[in-house]
């Protein structure tokens, strides 16, 4: 009499979970990988000095807003803008300029995620460290921001 050996395909089943369950993840991670980070940190960069000019009442800039806010946004985003600009200009601090503005955290996916500005905030008198974080989305291959930055001086 031979003796038989039986084996037990868990061990099989076990490993090949394992393995699709790590190609499952490297595959999402893959396809949820960040598209163009330089194009969601430019379009935040622009937004970010649009925003500080309008802040000194310049309002010529606010048209600028159509380019880099989502499409369903861009007329709000104008219109924000643009009363910024007036309240500006009718008793806020003064010219406003900025030095130095770079995406200094991009965290985007495959079509959204959000963006950190920064840079320096100058004044008539002092100057001051700036920051925007912007929600940016990509649509039709292009990133926008949508809604309002927060934003940090000093």
């Amino acid at each position: 009499m031979t003796a038989r050996e039986t084996t037990s395909a868990v061990p099989l089943l076990v490993f090949l979970a394992a393995v699709l369950g790590v190609a499952g993840y490297l595959g999402w991670r893959a396809y949820d990988s960040p598209v163009d980070e330089r194009g969601a940190g430019q379009v935040a960069v622009r937004a970010s000095e649009v925003v500080v000019r309008a802040g000194g009442g310049d309002a010529t800039v606010c048209a600028a807003m159509h380019d880099v806010a989502a499409p369903d946004d861009a007329e709000a985003s104008v219109r924000r803008c643009g009363e910024i600009a007036s309240l500006a200009r009718s008793g806020g601090p003064g010219w406003l300029g900025v030095r130095s503005l770079y995406a200094t955290k991009v965290d985007v996916g495959r079509d959204s995620g959000t963006v950190t500005v920064s840079g320096t905030l100058l004044t008539r008198g002092r100057t001051f460290p700036l920051s925007f974080t912007w929600a940016v989305n990509r649509a039709d291959g292009a990133w926008t921001v949508s809604g309002v930055a927060d934003v940090e001086i000093g």
